[in-house]
């Protein structure tokens, strides 16, 4: 690339990044005679003093040419970003304390090691041939913990049941502090919170993807317990439910973990990995206050409320029976219920329901120990609806 013009000369030349020669003479072939050139560079766009400049000023002797003798630093360039779009001659990183701007280490390559208990650096680039810093990295921050997010609640290297146990523990008895590794640790979902999303997702890598999850769920409640039907495999579900003092719980047997915390007269279970539909059985009036579910890909699975749409009185089973059968009771509403046993005759014989029952399902159970073997007529009533059928008692 040839430029010309007259003294004093300005020019601007794009070159592509590498090793360039700089020579010049004047129109008469004896050289610039102890005149200075002065040379600016910056990258293609930028102005010279925005962000990057390099300056220096070159003595000339005469000759044929121009001949750098001398090569003085008369700006001192401002710290320059590093662009993916330009060369830059990288010799090393500095690492930086972002709280006391103390330079902490020197990498040589984009691997670095820092002992820490926790804290947040930024690093530069440093070009050693020119002597320049380019401007500060995006913020990177370190908890202190060493198995943050990993699961390994029990710190054996491994992500397994037992890790799933303990967390299920903290979840019903909580003990950790919020700002703790064991916390951070269980936190595989990084969202500050250690709840059952975190426990599927631990249960995801155990099974190893061997399920197909479910995205919807439907809730049962009955009168002795909590079923679920969902349309692929639940990971793990977080109740709390509310009673009476007088009531007990006994969760599923099928399933990778079930414990529960009972404090007066709340509830509070976790059921992992469930195997059939049956979440706890129990003895007792209880209301479910708050559930959860979600799948092993840490998602929460839309839950819906399994009561009924109609009324119905369930056939009885066994029947015949002796001296025992069990009935289901279907309310699509809170009503007022009355059920009695009628012989043949008309003739009251025993009451099996008389009040308030939620909507929902209740299980209805006639000991007739104390009853003669006969045929008899269970009869219910709830507001406007009416059911009758006919059992038969032999002993």
């Amino acid at each position: 690339m040839v430029a010309e013009g007259g003294a004093p000369y300005a020019e601007t030349l794009a070159l592509p990044a590498g090793t360039h020669v700089f020579n010049g003479s004047d129109a008469f072939g004896d050289g610039w005679n102890g005149n200075v050139a002065t040379m600016t560079c910056a990258p293609a766009g930028v102005a010279a003093m925005d962000n990057r400049t390099y300056r220096y000023d070159y003595s000339l002797s005469n000759g044929s040419g121009l001949h750098v003798v001398q090569a003085t630093d008369t700006y001192k360039p401002k710290p320059i970003v590093i662009d993916h779009n330009i060369d830059r001659a990288v010799t090393s990183f500095n690492v930086y304390d972002s709280n006391t701007g103390e330079n902490v280490g020197v990498a040589f390559d984009l691997a670095f090691s820092l002992p820490s208990d926790g804290g947040c650096w930024v690093v530069t680039a440093f070009d050693d041939a020119l002597g320049l810093e380019s401007g500060a990295s995006n913020e990177a921050c370190f908890s202190g913990c060493s198995t943050a997010g990993t699961g390994d609640s029990n710190g054996d290297g491994l992500l397994n049941v037992l890790d799933v146990v303990i967390i299920v523990g903290e979840i019903l008895e909580p003990t950790w502090d919020g700002e703790s590794c064991e916390s951070a640790t269980a936190d595989l979902n990084d969202d500050g919170l250690v709840n059952v999303l975190d426990i599927v997702i631990i249960v995801g890598e155990i099974l190893e993807g061997r399920t197909v999850d479910a995205n919807s769920a439907t809730i049962f409640k009955a009168d002795n317990g909590v079923t679920i039907e969902a349309d692929g495999f639940v990971a793990g579900i977080e109740m709390k439910i509310s009673h009476d003092t007088d009531f007990s719980i006994e969760l599923t047997n099928n399933a990778m973990v079930a414990k529960h915390v009972t404090k007066e007269n709340v509830t509070h279970l976790i059921v992992v990995a469930p195997e059939d539909d049956v979440i706890f059985t129990s003895n007792g009036d209880f209301t479910i206050d708050e559930v959860i579910a979600a799948n092993t890909n840490g998602e929460y699975i839309n839950l819906t409320n399994g009561l009924p749409t109609v009324f119905g009185l369930s056939a009885a089973y066994p029947n015949p029976f002796n001296p025992v059968t069990n009935m289901e009771l279907s309310l699509v509403n809170e009503v007022a219920v009355s059920m009695n046993v009628y012989n043949v005759s008309g003739q009251l014989v025993d009451v099996l329901v008389d009040g308030v029952l939620d909507a929902g399902y209740h299980s209805i159970t006639w000991d007739a120990a104390n009853i003669s073997s006969g045929v008899y007529f269970v009869k219910v009533i709830a507001g406007s609806n009416v059911s009758m059928q006919k059992v038969m008692l032999l002993k």
